[in-house]
């Protein structure tokens, strides 16, 4: 499927079958083990050789030796958990994510017990019950990660007027978006992690669909769900007009979940990520929870100054700094490839000119102009500043980490010159956060 694709297509035509994908090797029974399942039909191999009966309980033992042969039937078929995930537990997770996460209350708070509602409304299939199960059982908490997301998107889809009817299909995609990273591999190559890591909506999409038996509208969100309006998103690089709007609901709470669920960040983070890059996510949605943050930072009366307030200054001037060099590196690229080349404009278009112009924004180039040292003059705005030099950073060790993988995949950028310096430029971007500069360059 192309990039200029409309994600309503994804499931039109042939789709693709779920047991083609590579990394859907059986991960994740070996880390699910200790949950318990039974048959619900006959279990057969390719061949039509009956392996288990109906109705019998599944040891680990078992399951590693079933997962190894090929089946008639995708094993997810075949099998319910002994004790699932069910609508009660979802809520349970939900009520406890909200008393350990102020944050994330926060958030929700206005539209709290009608998403606790729709949670305690929900029909889930015996498959997605299964499939919701395994979330508890990753190596992360990938379940409390999806009921968070799920409670994030349906707030603001109450918050911006959605009719009831159209919430269940957002419900169920919130719960589902991440199931595909279970079918990962634990410990994946430098090579594949990437790759693997930018297909996992894909395969969560048709995990939904062939697996949980969900309509093609839930897998359609789903496959949408790490997009950005702006195509700087993953894994088909879609633009605002081919991404659905309850979609863009969907990627934009799993955009700024996590800095809500981390103590270390929450709203102001949060409220920073999404306004950060112009025309990544709608207006409206960065405006709604820039106002949840700013109503929480005026709460907040006679904050101490933050400890590294004297060097945010100084910091974000290396940032630039270093950023300014990026531009000169990727604009001039005598003696590259051509593959180079096009990389070269594409990470210059995408990466480093959006970050550049929101330094802008944030009045970082004037005060740099008229030589001012930019020390913040309250606890607020040395806050807000530290948020937007983390969230810079952060997205610039992301792009570290992806260039790294295209050296890997290409062996034109291999032994490109321009990629090895840019990987130098990031790293030193990455010890600015940590203060591990001794002075501006």
């Amino acid at each position: 499927m192309s990039a200029s694709s409309p994600a309503r297509h994804f499931f039109t035509g042939t789709t693709p079958s779920i047991k083609a994908n590579p990394y859907l090797a059986g991960f994740m029974w070996q880390s699910a083990a200790q949950g318990g399942f039974h048959s619900v039909r006959d279990i057969y191999d390719s061949k039509g050789v009956m392996l288990w009966g109906k109705n019998q309980a599944l040891d680990p033992e078992l399951m590693s030796r079933l997962i190894e042969r090929e089946l008639r039937e995708p094993i997810e078929l075949c099998i319910n958990a002994d004790d699932p995930v069910n609508a009660s537990a979802i809520e349970t997770v939900f009520k406890q994510l909200c008393a350990s996460s102020p944050d994330l209350k926060s958030a929700i708070a206005a539209h709290e017990h009608a998403v606790l509602g729709i949670f305690h409304a929900l029909t889930l299939t015996p498959q997605e019950l299964l499939l919701i199960s395994l979330l508890r059982c990753g190596n992360r908490d990938y379940l409390a990660h999806s009921v968070a997301v799920t409670a994030i998107a349906l707030t603001l889809a109450i918050e911006l007027g959605l009719e009831r009817r159209l919430l269940s299909a957002l419900a169920h995609a919130g719960l589902l978006h991440d199931v595909g990273r279970l079918y990962c591999p634990p410990e994946p190559g430098p090579d594949e992690k990437e790759r693997i890591y930018d297909q996992h909506p894909l395969v969560s999409a048709l995990a939904a669909v062939e697996l949980g038996k969900m309509p093609h509208e839930v897998g359609n969100l789903i496959a949408c769900s790490h997009e950005r309006l702006d195509g700087s998103g993953f894994p088909l690089q879609l633009r605002e007009d081919q991404i659905p709007p309850r979609a863009r609901i969907l990627l934009f709470a799993e955009a700024i979940c996590e800095a809500l669920l981390d103590p270390d960040l929450g709203l102001l983070r949060a409220a920073v990520s999404a306004k950060l890059i112009t025309h990544e996510f709608d207006s409206h949605m960065a405006n709604w929870i820039g106002a949840i943050a700013r109503a929480q930072q005026e709460r907040v009366a006679e904050q101490p100054m933050p400890e590294q307030a004297a060097t945010i200054g100084r910091r974000l001037r290396q940032l630039h700094a270093q950023l300014s060099r990026a531009v000169v590196l990727l604009s001039l690229t005598i003696g590259e490839s051509q593959t180079a080349r096009e990389s070269a404009d594409i990470w210059l278009q995408r990466k480093i000119n959006p970050l550049l112009f929101a330094l802008r924004s944030c009045g970082v180039e004037d005060a740099l102009a008229m030589g001012l040292h930019m020390t913040p003059e309250s606890a607020v705005e040395a806050k807000e500043l530290e948020a937007l030099l983390a969230e810079v950073l952060s997205r610039l060790e992301r792009f570290a980490r992806y260039v790294e993988w295209q050296r890997f995949e290409n062996e034109f950028l291999s032994t490109s010159n321009m990629a090895r310096e840019l990987l130098q430029i990031l790293k030193t971007c990455s010890k600015i956060l940590h203060q591990e500069l001794a002075s501006c360059p």
